[in-house]
């Protein structure tokens, strides 16, 4: 494993992300391994989170973009590559970056990376600055998401030329492989979008449909997880989900499987 983490390490060193230089903060680095066998190198930034100050800047509420997506008869979405590596540390913050590897040192990133707890609020004001209010409701940014629905396809063009002339102005990069252009029929967030409206993406919601009562507090969550973001689709979902919120709670029996569910 510490095989796999230097190799990772000298990655990002080449790719100008991370620098070596020690300081008084340390956090340790991560292996999560992913479904095709290979390793996504982290840091698990949690003690940091626990003394930063949090950034209150406001995350779009998902359910209103939504709403205001329906019917569009053309969407694309762009993808930024890498979003969060996409903005620059402050230099007086790097140092609490730091991170330590086994016979290489002590290293910090260069970029905002994945982990630190202000880091989506701080891409978000960034796409916020870029796009919203003026140009709703044609252009939307949700986090590294930014949707483009008009009702024609002349409209489309230049909207989309507007998104991609100010990404190349303030020198972001997009991901062209995972980028939807003038669609007809998008699926974003877990929802498929066309004229016709709003409806849960099949894919998502099959696992949920199919999938077993759950055996302990974390396979809970992750249900709870699931039918909350579909909310909007279940049929009295609060009196579903009360039932199941209770046994969440510290020292709450747990009761499924005995004839509670």
């Amino acid at each position: 494993m510490e095989e796999v983490a230097r190799a990772e390490v000298t990655k990002l060193a080449a790719e100008g992300f991370i620098e070596q230089l020690a300081s008084d903060w340390c956090s340790a680095p991560v292996l999560v391994k992913k479904q095709d066998g290979s390793y996504r190198f982290c840091i698990d930034y949690r003690d940091l989170n626990k003394v930063t100050i949090q950034d209150q800047y406001p995350i779009p509420n998902m359910n209103g973009i939504l709403d205001k997506l329906q019917k569009a008869r053309y969407l694309s979405e762009v993808d930024l590559k890498n979003a969060h590596d996409q903005i620059p540390m402050e230099v007086n913050s790097k140092k609490y970056t730091d991170f330590a590897i086994p016979r290489s040192g002590l290293w910090h990133y260069t970029r905002m990376t994945f982990g630190l707890c202000n880091a989506p609020r701080t891409f978000q004001r960034l796409i916020d600055s870029l796009f919203w209010p003026e140009f709703e409701p044609n252009i939307f940014g949700y986090l590294d998401y930014i949707i483009v629905a008009t009702d024609t396809f002349d409209e489309h063009l230049h909207w989309l030329e507007v998104v991609l002339s100010k990404l190349r102005e303030v020198g972001l990069s997009v991901n062209r492989k995972k980028c939807e252009f003038c669609c007809q029929r998008l699926t974003y967030l877990g929802f498929v979008l066309d004229a016709e409206g709003l409806r849960p993406d099949p894919e998502r919601v099959a696992p949920v449909l199919n999938c077993k009562p759950p055996r302990n507090l974390k396979e809970l969550r992750s249900f709870l997880g699931c039918i909350s973001w579909y909310s909007r689709f279940i049929h009295m979902e609060s009196s579903v989900k009360i039932p199941l919120l209770k046994l969440t709670k510290k020292n709450a029996p747990w009761l499924l499987g005995t004839g509670k569910k």
